[in-house]
């Protein structure tokens, strides 16, 4: 992978596991991990909540069969973003055991709800999360 290559909204989820290889440090990303961050992280901001929620869900509010949509790159990057912040505050919690948690977790939520409204009410969010 060239240093300088960037992610297309078609191929983030490539993009990103090609980055993984090359340097584990970076972390695993698809639409269950960013499901399970935008889950658990207390600190995105009401407009990357939109971004989540646009990226996951379809205009009836189900889950998408796969992200994707105008902020795949920018659902990536706060993905990162985020993960970075998680680790950095975290006692010593690693990228990999982040890794290994988000993926797992975040098909589970998908498993256990079947609209943005069951979503919210799992993530225990008042207002519109």
């Amino acid at each position: 992978m060239a240093e300088d290559a960037k992610a297309t909204k078609q191929d983030v989820v490539f993009f990103a596991f090609a980055k993984h290889l090359k340097d584990k440090h970076n972390p695993i990303y698809d639409q269950h991990a960013i499901r399970a961050l935008w889950a658990i992280c207390g600190k995105l901001s009401d407009d990357e909540r939109k971004k989540c929620k646009s990226l996951l869900f379809d205009g009836k509010n189900k889950w998408k069969q796969t992200g994707s949509g105008g902020d795949t790159i920018e659902c990536y990057d706060l993905f990162v973003k985020h993960i970075n912040d998680l680790v950095a505050t975290n006692n010593g919690v690693t990228k990999g055991e982040m890794d290994r948690l988000l993926m797992p977790l975040g098909q589970a939520i998908k498993k256990a709800t079947d609209s943005y409204t069951a979503f919210h009410e799992l993530c225990g969010w008042s207002g519109d999360g």
